[in-house]
């Protein structure tokens, strides 16, 4: 079978598979078999960390294939994929133009990476939500800063503002209504006022599987500033981009420059991938269709880089999360497609 065969059998099965404990993603790839990667294209359940099956009740053990459609299925550990926003030890550098793997962000947010400037599209700048908009926290017209704002060694300024951003929908966890959130606020100042140490928080729970809750993409749009400019080079690496691309392949060869790890090169490991994103205070997000990169595609810092095919230098992909083990990118199709809904 080839990965699009699959992906039907995929959307068929992934609400059962989430059904059990730890299972963090499902998507189509190779099986891996005694620590071997084969030939065979099967269904890829990733798990916050694999256990021996003696550890493992009956009702905690994933079936080893789909019986009825022939369809091999691999537990792979994936950790808990969370965005990979910039960590206390983030190295920042000032720079005047501004392409591929600079590191900015929201003035409110540690720090992230610029994943292409594009003059194509006006000269707007693409990143991922959570660096841009501060996931959702954000007004249109905000400030981006660069060096990004943890740098508090190195002077930063402001390089674009806030755009658009595409929302993030969060089916778990910490509530997107801004109302519900504005008057847990407003309860929690009171309580302060009269000593009170308990918080409220806006919570919800959606299905995690609905059209409507169901993410594409973490993205959002910048607009340079007057005396800011930018170009389509990367980085860390001569490659300059050639164009753009709907997805990346299984198995194919890719690179993005990023402004933690910087250039590095790894292979397209999952396709059709329906992940659960782990954001701060234990926000959960489901997105489905992304792709799967082998590490070292992404490290902390490195959330909203641009990735490419190494044949031709095209864009296939935005990373915005990941884990110790896998890098998780949304295709460059949602990013087309979110360009033409803001701007025609």
């Amino acid at each position: 079978m080839k990965p699009n065969d699959l992906h039907p059998i995929l959307r068929a099965h992934r609400k059962e598979l989430f059904s059990y404990p730890n299972v963090r993603s499902v998507g189509v790839g190779r099986v891996i078999t005694r620590g071997k990667k084969t030939k065979e294209i099967g269904i890829i359940v990733g798990v916050s960390k694999k256990k021996p099956l003696a550890m493992l009740t009956a009702d905690m053990i994933l079936p080893t294939e789909l019986k009825a459609e022939g369809v091999s299925i691999d537990v792979q550990e994936v950790g808990v994929p969370k965005p990979l926003s910039a960590p206390a030890d983030y190295d920042c550098s000032y720079y005047d133009i501004m392409r591929s793997g600079v590191d900015l962000a929201h003035y409110l947010v540690t720090g992230g990476t610029l994943g292409w400037f594009m003059p194509e599209w006006n000269d707007l700048m693409v990143t991922n939500n959570h660096v841009g908009a501060n996931s959702n926290n954000a007004q249109i017209g905000d400030p981006i800063m660069q060096p990004s704002p943890i740098c508090a060694s190195t002077e930063t300024r402001q390089v674009a503002t806030l755009d658009n951003f595409v929302p993030v929908v969060f089916v778990g966890g910490g509530s997107p209504c801004s109302v519900a959130r504005a008057v847990a606020a407003v309860l929690n100042g009171t309580a302060a006022l009269f000593g009170r140490k308990t918080r409220m928080r806006a919570l919800h729970n959606l299905d995690p599987f609905a059209q409507d809750t169901v993410n594409h993409c973490d993205l959002s749009f910048l607009k340079p500033v007057p005396g800011i400019s930018g170009d389509e080079a990367m980085l860390n690496s001569k490659r300059v981009w050639q164009g753009d691309r709907d997805e990346a392949d299984l198995d194919e060869p890719l690179f993005k420059s990023g402004a933690r790890s910087g250039y590095t090169e790894f292979l397209c490991t999952q396709k059709y991938m329906t992940v659960s994103v782990q954001y701060e205070a234990g926000e959960i997000a489901m997105y489905e269709d992304q792709d799967g990169f082998a590490q070292p595609s992404a490290q902390p810092g490195d959330s909203g880089s641009g990735v490419g095919d190494q044949a031709e230098n095209m864009r296939t992909d935005e990373i915005f999360a990941g884990s110790d083990t896998i890098g998780i990118g949304s295709p460059f199709k949602y990013v087309t497609a979110a360009y033409h809904q803001f701007y025609g």
